[in-house]
């Protein structure tokens, strides 16, 4: 728990309202929270008390880096060319001009 203080100017003998007007990034501020204070007598140090709520911690939520595996493609394999050998042409031995 944590002590504030507060030092105000003087005020006038009377009854007086306090009201918190902020707290620390770790607490709620109520907003209806006031006290009455009454100043009897000159000057008189008038004490007051506030309980604010404290947020309750949360841990970060740190998200994980998606690693994606690598795609890895199968190799194609290709089957081997077998070329059929190419039968030679036939020799056609060419006739005599004629002239017919």
């Amino acid at each position: 728990m944590k002590i504030g203080h507060a030092i105000s100017k003087e005020y006038p003998l009377g009854k007086y309202y306090i009201k918190e007007v902020s707290v620390n990034e770790y607490y709620v501020l109520d907003e209806n929270n006031k006290q009455e204070v009454e100043l009897t007598e000159d000057k008189q140090v008038a004490s007051v008390t506030f309980k604010d709520k404290s947020i309750p911690y949360e841990e970060p939520v740190v998200e994980e880096p998606v690693v994606e595996e690598p795609i890895v493609e199968e190799p194609v394999v290709q089957e081997p060319i077998v070329q059929e050998p190419i039968a030679p042409k036939p020799i056609v031995p060419k006739l005599p001009k004629t002239g017919y």
